[in-house]
């Protein structure tokens, strides 16, 4: 994956990069709950309202992919 995204990345014809308005969320090492909160945090900002704790959601155990707001 890391060969194909550098290959990607340096084509000379539509190298692969991010959006200039892209975020990057920092995942390696972290729970599916701190994932969420990072994004709840961001979004929260980029939309100037006020923070939803990850407490207030039913945040699923790895493996489930679904996120149900409470």
């Amino acid at each position: 994956m890391r060969l194909r995204d550098h290959i990607d990345s340096e084509r000379a014809v539509a190298p692969l990069r991010p959006a200039k308005d892209a975020h990057r969320i920092q995942t390696d090492g972290v729970t599916v709950q701190e994932v969420v909160e990072q994004i709840l945090t961001l979004a929260a900002k980029l939309l100037d309202v006020a923070p939803v704790s990850t407490g207030d959601l039913d945040v699923p155990f790895e493996g489930d992919s679904s996120i149900t707001l409470v």
